[in-house]
C-alpha cells in the first residue's frame, strides 16, 4: 500500500527532481522570463524544462486547458544544465538548479543598452547540456532597460489587472479560472490597459516609464500571464512570480515574496520614484505602506482597487490615516477613477473617452 501511495503521489505531484517520469528522450527547452537591468546591474531568470507540448489556441476547450495546466504544474525540470548567455557585449554562463531555474543577479562588465526608442534589449541563450546529456537548443530573451523615464510603476496582477476571484468563497472561482481558462478566456478590468499605457507614457506622452508586474502566483503560469499581457495591450514588462513546489507548500506555506522583489527593483533604479498599484483583497496596502517607510520620498503614490470585502476598507483607511502626510494613497473603484487622480497629480495625460 505504501509503495502504491508513493507512486500516486509522484504521478499527481511530479515536480520532484529525483523523479522525472517519462523524461528520457523528451527534447529540452528554455523559457526565459523577461528580466531587467540598469547600466551594469542585471537581474534575469528562466527555466530549463522537458518540452511537454503546451500549445494554446483561442478555442481551446476546458479539457484542453485543464490538460495544459496539468503540464504546467507537472513540469519536468532539467537540473544541472549549462547555458551560455550573450547580452550585448557581455557573456555569462549559468547552471540550472534542482527545479530547472537559472538565475543571474549582479553586475556585468559592459553597460546594458536597448535600441533607441525601445524599452527592451534582446539577448541570446544557448543550452549546452548537462553532465549526462548534450543539448543544442537556442532561444532569445528580453531585458527591460528603461531610458527616458520620470517614474516607475509596480503592479500586482491577481484582482488588480486580471479578474481572478481570489476573494471568492474558499477561492473556488480563482481555482476554476486558473485551471479551466487560458489567456484568451481571462478578463482584464475595464480601462486597465489604457491607464497603464498612460502611466508608461507620462504626462507628455513621450516617456518610457518601466512597468513591473509582481505577484505571489507561481512561475508555472508565466506563459499564460505573458500572453494575457500581450492580448490586453498592457505595457511589456517583467512578470515576477514565485517558485512553486506543491510538496513544500503542503508542509510550509510560502512567505510573501513581494516586499523583497519590490525592494530589489527599487534598489536597481535608485534615482527613480515609483507608483504602486494593488488591490484590497490581500496584503498589498500593508506591503506598500511598509515600503514607503523603508524608501522615504521614493513612492509617488499608491492605488488600491477596492474589492468590496467587508471590514477591509476600514482597515485600509486606518493605514492611510497613519501616513496621510507622507504618501498619497487612493482607494479606487475603477481605472478611470484612478486616471482622474493620476492626472490631477500631473502623472498622466487624459485617457481616451470611451476606453
Amino acid at each position: 500500500m505504501a509503495f502504491s501511495l508513493r507512486r500516486i503521489f509522484r504521478w499527481v505531484l511530479p515536480e520532484d527532481p529525483a523523479h522525472r517520469r517519462h523524461s528520457t528522450g523528451r527534447p529540452a527547452l528554455v523559457i526565459p522570463f523577461r528580466g531587467y537591468g540598469h547600466h551594469r546591474s542585471l537581474w534575469l531568470q528562466g527555466r530549463v524544462l522537458r518540452d511537454r507540448l503546451i500549445r494554446v489556441k483561442p478555442d481551446d476547450t476546458v479539457w484542453r486547458n485543464l490538460a495544459n495546466n496539468y503540464k504546467r504544474f507537472g513540469s519536468l525540470a532539467v537540473s544541472g544544465a549549462l547555458l551560455d548567455l550573450h547580452i550585448g557585449q557581455n557573456r555569462l554562463q549559468v547552471i540550472s538548479d534542482d527545479q530547472g531555474y537559472f538565475h543571474y543577479a549582479g553586475t556585468v562588465e559592459h553597460p546594458l543598452c536597448a535600441d533607441p526608442g525601445e524599452p527592451c534589449m534582446a539577448y541570446s541563450l544557448h543550452l549546452l547540456g548537462t553532465l549526462q546529456e548534450d543539448f543544442d537548443y537556442r532561444n532569445t530573451g528580453e531585458i527591460l532597460v528603461p531610458e527616458n523615464t520620470s517614474y516607475g510603476i509596480i503592479s500586482d496582477i491577481d484582482d488588480t489587472i486580471i479578474k481572478t476571484g481570489l476573494t471568492s468563497l474558499l477561492k473556488l472561482k480563482a481555482l476554476y479560472l486558473t485551471l479551466a481558462k487560458n489567456a484568451f478566456g481571462r478578463q482584464a478590468f475595464q480601462s486597465v490597459g489604457d491607464f497603464y499605457r498612460a502611466l508608461q507614457a507620462g504626462p507628455e506622452g513621450t516617456s518610457q516609464n518601466p512597468v513591473f508586474y509582481v505577484s505571489n502566483g507561481p512561475w508555472n503560469l508565466y506563459d499564460l500571464l505573458s500572453d494575457f499581457q500581450d492580448l490586453n495591450d498592457l505595457p511589456r514588462g517583467p512578470i515576477l512570480l514565485r517558485d512553486f513546489s506543491l510538496r513544500r507548500r503542503l508542509f510550509s506555506p510560502p512567505r510573501n515574496h513581494k516586499p523583497d522583489t519590490i525592494a530589489r527593483i527599487m534598489d536597481t533604479y535608485p534615482e527613480l520614484p515609483f507608483i504602486l498599484i494593488g488591490d484590497s483583497g490581500e496584503r498589498d496596502t500593508d506591503v506598500y505602506m511598509e515600503l514607503s517607510r523603508s524608501y522615504p520620498g521614493r513612492i509617488l503614490g499608491i492605488f488600491i482597487r477596492d474589492v468590496d470585502i467587508p471590514g477591509r476598507a476600514a482597515k485600509i483607511q486606518r493605514l492611510i490615516a497613519e501616513r496621510r502626510d507622507e504618501v498619497k494613497v487612493y482607494i479606487i473603484k475603477n481605472y478611470r477613477e484612478a486616471a482622474n487622480f493620476a492626472r490631477s497629480s500631473g502623472w498622466i495625460a487624459a485617457l481616451p473617452p470611451h476606453s
